[in-house]
């Protein structure tokens, strides 16, 4: 009996053209220094063990290739609806000990339907179904590929599509962030996807052949123009669509764009039923009476400083309308300035139906806005000034390609490339308290705890004057008795992000990073040292208060209150993936 000792299959896209997604690439400069002979072959298959350890799935053969799809550089996972009987719980992960209970029988069948983008000028997107353990059940002698067609593709709408983001109700609605070149601008692109199952039985499940069927698109531009703020580097000549973001606001459909070249992040509802439609096809009337057609209408926006550049968006883990108190938190990474946003985002449905159209100077910008100043990724001394006694060349050939990598030295000048300063993803805590955020050029991820609450308590002084404690309980919004916890003192705050410490992030150029569903490891895919690297989060919140119990909403500590920094993040493992662009995990 084949044991399969891995607890997640990880789906690493890259980029399959030399020199990609740099914009510090010219015909004067090469870019970011790396090693320029490894290029990408498609998108990978990892499995992972339960303490983070990775190993190379379909005998390291890529399991969509570059001649299924050029510069697969973003994906997106739909898990099998049909998983192994036994235990269908989220599992642990991150413990030293190797789960080795799952034998072959219960995997063998299960399939993986991906979607992703190709990053080209003519952007498209592509579904495949592969198999991650496929080469288990080849012959040695002749390795298993998972995927040789792809069971749907259509176009983008746009140029350079960069994300891609998927809902799942009755149809699989897909939003494509199309990045767009410097003459069109950026774009959303919204398909509408029917899962149809070819059986007379008419039951989905992905782990079976089905039948994928596009009944309606639309789109919406951004505008050719941006805010030409970023004169260095020429990146905000026109819009440029970087992120999409579903949300599911109490029932209401929600859509967040983050836009690189507009220094703006747009709120979109989703129309359903729209007359409008951008679909050429003859059965389109037929299939909109039957399925519903989307289509995004701008309701609010929130500009980021000028200059910054808005690239990730990642909505807040307790966002739930049950969770959460009186409104909503999201971040964003800015990318040209190399520093985080935390946003307050409505939670009134009302708000909802007081956009207009171009979404300037409505009610709902009231609930949409930034929350302090933004944070930087980035020490102070940085840019470092470089040794002039060495040779930033010496690990670099005469066409500036790495030949003698090594992540703990600088071996080249970042301040060339916009001072330093490129920002890029980030993910939230599965509890929400943590933020991790990655910094290209520096290599590094930095960790920042969220004090996210109305309200908190704090810890007394030791002598406390009475005075002190009156006012405590004639705060009408106190619920509850001091009696409760007479060595805490309440207090008012709005939420904000504090910074707790900064790591390297293992390799070069860290893209895209990625959360198991444990909420223990952490992978991150580096673009020019061309591999992805797991860590292991350990967190210590044993100090952690909250009152949610109490009056409906959370809180974390400040500085002289509890101390909840104790979370790190330890290195476990590093496997080889040129040009990656994206990492992608789901559980067994």
């Amino acid at each position: 009996m084949t044991i399969i000792p891995y607890q997640y299959v990880t789906y690493v896209g890259c980029y399959t053209i030399p020199g990609q997604a740099d914009p510090f690439s010219s015909p004067s400069s090469s870019g970011v220094p790396h090693d320029r002979t490894k290029i990408g072959q498609g998108i990978l298959a990892i499995g992972i063990n339960s303490n983070g350890k990775m190993t190379l799935l379909n005998n390291g053969e890529p399991v969509v290739r570059a001649s299924n799809v050029i510069n697969p550089s973003y994906l997106v996972v739909v898990p099998p609806l049909s998983l192994p009987p036994d235990n269908k719980e989220t599992k642990d992960c991150g413990n030293e000990k190797e789960d080795n209970s799952n034998n072959m029988d219960k995997y063998k069948s299960i399939r993986h339907l991906l979607w992703c983008v190709s990053e080209v000028e003519e952007g498209k997107m592509y579904s495949f179904h592969v198999r991650p353990f496929a080469s288990l059940l080849a012959s040695s002698s002749s390795p298993s590929i998972m995927s040789k067609t792809a069971l749907f593709q259509c176009s983008t709408n746009g140029s350079y599509p960069c994300h891609i983001e998927l809902h799942q109700a009755n149809t699989d609605i897909l939003f494509v962030s199309n990045y767009g070149s410097d003459k069109e601008g950026g774009s959303v692109h919204v398909s509408n996807v029917i899962i149809r199952s070819p059986s007379s039985t008419n039951v989905i499940d992905h782990n079976n052949n089905v039948d994928l069927i596009q009944t309606a698109t639309s789109y919406i531009r951004h505008g050719s123009i941006g805010s030409n703020v970023d004169n260095n580097n020429n990146r905000q000549i026109s819009s440029h669509a970087h992120t999409c973001c579903y949300d599911n606001n109490g029932g209401t459909s929600v859509v967040y764009t983050t836009d690189l070249g507009l220094d703006v992040v747009i709120r979109y509802r989703m129309i359903i039923n729209c007359d409008e439609t951008t679909m050429d096809d003859d059965d389109e009337k037929e299939r909109q009476d039957k399925y519903p057609h989307y289509h995004l209408k701008e309701i609010g926006r929130t500009n980021t400083p000028p200059g910054s550049g808005p690239r990730s968006f990642v909505l807040h883990p307790q966002n739930s309308r049950e969770n959460h108190r009186l409104y909503r938190l999201a971040a964003v990474t800015l990318e040209l300035t190399a520093q985080v946003l935390l946003l307050k985002i409505p939670n009134d449905d009302e708000t909802l139906n007081n956009g207009s159209e171009s979404g300037e100077d409505n009610a709902a910008n009231d609930h949409f806005h930034a929350l302090g100043e933004p944070l930087p990724l980035l020490p102070p001394n940085w840019p470092p000034l470089i040794n002039n006694n060495k040779n930033i060349n010496d690990n670099c050939d005469n066409n500036n390609n790495i030949t003698n990598y090594d992540s703990d030295n600088i071996d080249y000048d970042p301040s060339k490339f916009n001072n330093g300063r490129w920002g890029s993803d980030l993910v939230w805590s599965k509890d929400g308290i943590f933020l991790f955020v990655a910094a290209r050029l520096h290599d590094s991820i930095s960790i920042f705890t969220l004090l996210d609450s109305e309200s908190s308590w704090k810890k007394n002084e030791e002598k406390e004057d009475n005075q002190s404690k009156e006012e405590d309980h004639k705060d009408s919004r106190r619920k509850l008795d001091c009696n409760q916890k007479p060595h805490l003192r309440f207090i008012r705050r709005i939420p904000h992000l504090r910074f707790i410490r900064r790591i390297p992030s293992g390799g070069r150029t860290p893209r895209c990073l990625t959360l198991s569903e444990c909420g223990k490891l952490l992978l991150v895919a580096h673009q020019h040292s061309h591999d992805i690297c797991s860590f292991r989060i350990t967190t210590d919140t044993s100090n952690y208060i909250d009152v949610s119990e109490v009056d409906g909403r959370g809180c974390n500590d400040d500085e002289n209150e509890y101390n909840c920094d104790d979370v790190m993040l330890t290195f476990v493992d590093r496997i080889d993936a040129p040009c990656a662009a994206c990492v992608k995990m789901v559980a067994l």
